[in-house]
């Protein structure tokens, strides 16, 4: 006999005569009811049971949606993880994972980055006035948008009045987020 790729209840398989393995009842975990079994014909003639159907009960449909939400949350945590691991590799420091974009300017860069020509955005500022915050979160954004981003520092010296002094004075630091070069779509 020629095995087929039918799916078979036991109903079936007695009314086509065809022989089949025992049946292992097996009952509904939440109301107690026997679940149904699903076999396929082999090549010897035998149906054989390897699905057992799911019932319609309130418990198992409860279940159901209790297993739907923790994949969704699964989902949602791989991803996150990986926008995780994405803002790491583009330079943004542990600190500032949760940074918001929170300057205007930044928003409108932001907003108007795919007319943007390739025209970059550059923060300057002293110690402390929130560079580093704003390019991670304008980084950010830009992951969650599957852009792929780059971080850097640009060091420049202040003016010096000539003494060796000067020259050796506090260098200001200014971080940059992406432009058209690095902004690309990934």
């Amino acid at each position: 006999m020629k095995a087929d790729f039918k799916l078979y209840t036991m109903r079936d398989a007695k009314e086509k005569g065809l022989a089949f393995e025992p049946q292992e009842e097996k009952p509904c975990p939440f109301c107690g009811k026997p679940l149904e079994r699903l076999g396929r014909l082999g090549s010897d003639g035998i149906v054989r049971w390897f699905i057992t159907t799911q019932c319609d009960c309130e418990g198992q449909l409860a279940e159901n949606e209790r297993i739907k939400g923790e994949e969704e949350k699964a989902r949602e945590e791989a991803a996150r993880r990986a926008i995780v691991t994405k803002c790491k590799r583009a330079g943004i420091g542990r600190k500032y994972l949760d940074a918001n974009v929170s300057q205007k300017p930044c928003i409108d860069y932001i907003n108007g980055f795919a007319n943007s020509d390739g025209k970059g955005l550059y923060l300057v500022g002293g110690v402390g006035a929130g560079k580093t915050y704003e390019a991670s979160a304008i980084a950010k954004s830009f992951i969650w948008s599957g852009y792929s981003v780059l971080i850097g520092s640009i060091w420049t010296e202040r003016p010096s009045s000539g003494s060796p002094q000067s020259a050796m004075a506090p260098r200001t630091r200014a971080r940059a987020s992406t432009s058209s070069a690095w902004g690309t779509k990934t």
